[in-house]
């Protein structure tokens, strides 16, 4: 599940930010809306998370 995945980013970054950054995700989500917004924000976590 995409949400379950980014909530491992609130460990790593200060937990306001992520918690923002996932409710926007959800938001596009849920409009049925870009899944590329969604899967370039994964990458985003990622990369900051190796950092």
């Amino acid at each position: 599940m995409r949400a379950r995945r980014a909530g491992r980013g609130e460990t790593t970054a200060g937990g306001g930010e992520v918690r923002r950054e996932w409710s926007l995700r959800l938001n596009l989500t849920q409009h049925g809306e870009t899944y590329q917004v969604c899967d370039a924000l994964e990458m985003f976590w990622a990369a900051r998370a190796l950092h």
